[in-house]
């Protein structure tokens, strides 16, 4: 604007580098606020941010020191297996019938004198399973509520 002016006399001279020289510091007052501006948004932005993540953390951690601990006591549990009185195993060959433990491990199943035995390693009892004469390769139920077992080539089941 000011470059396509002759200016005829001196004394205007100054007067238009005042109005340059003015309007140059608004442009870059304007421009530095903007920045400014931009600078602070984002310096707020960064630390919402922060703020969150440390929040995050902070509740991460209470929760991880205020969880229940399951420190479990485990029943003691007879491990020992005698053959009753005036039985055997039966642990190999076609008729066999080893030892199935349950899944929960509360108890075991075998085969002795030609019938299956139930052991309880809760309580160290034992008893003869009913039914299951000439039964052989016993096994539980995954859920340990049954045992299955091969007799008079049938797949037969029994709940103990």
């Amino acid at each position: 604007m000011f470059e396509s002016q002759a200016f005829s006399s001196s004394a205007l001279l100054p007067g238009a580098l005042r109005n340059v020289q003015a309007i140059s510091q608004v442009d870059s007052a304007a421009a530095s606020g903007t920045a400014l501006a931009r600078s602070a948004s984002r310096s707020r932005r960064e630390l919402m941010a922060w703020a969150i993540a440390g929040f995050a953390l902070v509740a991460l951690l209470v929760l991880w020191f205020l969880a229940p601990r399951n420190e479990l006591s485990a029943p003691p549990t007879f491990s020992s297996i005698i053959p009753p009185a005036s039985a055997s195993f039966q642990i190999e060959g076609d008729k066999g019938a080893p030892p199935a433990l349950a899944p929960d491990g509360s108890a075991i199943v075998f085969g002795a004198g030609d019938e299956l035995w139930y052991r309880s390693l809760r309580r160290g009892t034992e008893r003869v399973l009913s039914g299951t004469h000439g039964a052989t390769f016993p096994f539980w139920s995954s859920d340990s509520s049954s045992i299955g077992f091969f007799a008079d080539a049938k797949l037969k089941t029994l709940v103990p």
